[in-house]
């Protein structure tokens, strides 16, 4: 008889345990984006409601929207929208022409300019030329102008609440088994890893919603990556009937990588890593599973960034099947939200109290925060290489 009573020599399925890690190394690859995101950022919400607030650079690219000059014009029209991008004083570049036009003033979507001011003579727009704010320019002794700023867009997300129940008799429990662990603990186990795709499942393709109209109280659905990656995203099928070259990756990681950190997941379908690894011709790089948290991981080099390449078995059917979602993951800011205590746990005996049997569940309720859609991107419809 042991002297001293503790966690370590404690029957175990007497404590109710923060099982979070330990699920997660049963079978990793089940649920590769949760074991990343609670490995390397996840945080905990104050409410089951959680926000936050992305803001960015002032937009300095539109485009010349008449239909084309016969003689330079001072009267520019721009798109639709874009108008407000620009303040007297401000310097416009035309890329095509190498021309430099001074904003004289703002009406809407159309300036008046001065035209060539610089050294570049004048020379006639074509409709859809590309125009750069480049900078004002004041003269001395003027006013300050106008500021140009926006206010930051709230956004706001949920937590969801996930459980996975198992059940077992009384007399089961109590019988000798000759395969280890008890049945009960097996259960457990099993259960533990279904409950792990679940919430990968849900991190992946949930979408955001309020439901007040539950007698038993609200329930909360939490939007997924695939609800909030809206920018970079490469349809194959559309750009090259599925076709998958070597140049048309190269140029959506160019797009993709324009913001961000220079090391970037992508989590791909089994076609798609098919695709990769004939466009590769055997040049990734294989990864370490002690450096990636039991995840196998391969390594493409670009000249824009370094791709850290996951198989997703869970990208499967029709549409899942033929795609990929890059992730930047190495950043504070997209993480795995849960409450205070309600991180993954497996709970112990919350059945009835007269029931000859046991009730055990694994409950998580947790969310997603993904800010800055534009530090990542989506590949979709990937068929074959060509």
């Amino acid at each position: 008889m042991a002297a001293l009573v503790d966690t370590a020599t404690i029957l175990q399925e007497r404590r109710d345990i923060d099982f979070s890690n330990r699920i997660l190394e049963l079978e990793p690859e089940a649920g590769p984006l949760t074991v990343l995101l609670k490995k390397l950022e996840k945080s905990t919400a104050d409410t089951s409601i959680f926000h936050w607030f992305e803001s960015e650079r002032n937009p300095r690219w539109t485009a010349y929207a008449g239909a084309g000059e016969a003689s330079p014009q001072t009267s520019v029209p721009v798109t639709s929208g874009t108008g407000s991008y620009f303040r007297t004083g401000d310097l416009i570049k035309v890329p095509r022409t190498g021309e430099v036009m001074l904003v004289n003033s703002v009406a809407g979507d159309t300036l008046t300019v001065t035209r060539g001011y610089g050294t570049t003579t004048a020379a006639n727009l074509q409709s859809g030329d590309a125009l750069l704010l480049m900078a004002n320019a004041y003269p001395e002794n003027a006013k300050a102008g106008s500021p140009r700023l926006g206010q930051p867009v709230l956004k706001t997300n949920y937590t969801q609440i996930i459980r996975t129940p198992v059940s077992i008799s009384g007399t089961l429990d109590a019988e000798k088994q000759r395969a280890q662990p008890q049945e009960r603990v097996r259960l457990q186990r099993r259960s533990g890893v279904e409950h792990l795709v679940s919430i990968e499942y849900n991190l992946w393709f949930g979408e955001p919603k309020l439901d007040t109209t539950p007698a038993d109280g609200p329930r909360r659905t939490t939007g997924g990556v695939l609800y909030w990656v809206t920018e970079n995203v490469l349809d194959v099928a559309s750009e090259n009937g599925g076709n998958l070259t070597y140049s048309l990756f190269e140029q959506w990681l160019e797009m993709a990588f324009r913001y961000g950190s220079s090391t970037k997941w992508l989590f791909a379908s089994p076609r798609l890593i098919s695709v990769i690894d004939t466009l590769a011709a055997g040049k990734l790089q294989m990864r370490p599973r002690d450096e990636t948290y039991g995840i196998a991981v391969r390594t493409w080099v670009s000249a824009h960034g370094e791709v850290n390449i996951i198989k997703h078995n869970l990208f499967e059917g029709n549409e899942y099947g033929k795609m990929g979602v890059l992730l930047d993951l190495n950043t504070e800011d997209l993480a795995y939200v849960y409450l205070p205590g309600r991180d993954t746990k497996l709970r112990l005996n919350v059945g009835d109290p007269d029931r000859d049997g046991f009730l055990d569940e694994w409950l998580t309720e947790c969310g997603l925060r993904f800010p800055q859609a534009k530090r990542h991107g989506m590949i979709t419809g990937v068929n074959a290489a060509a």
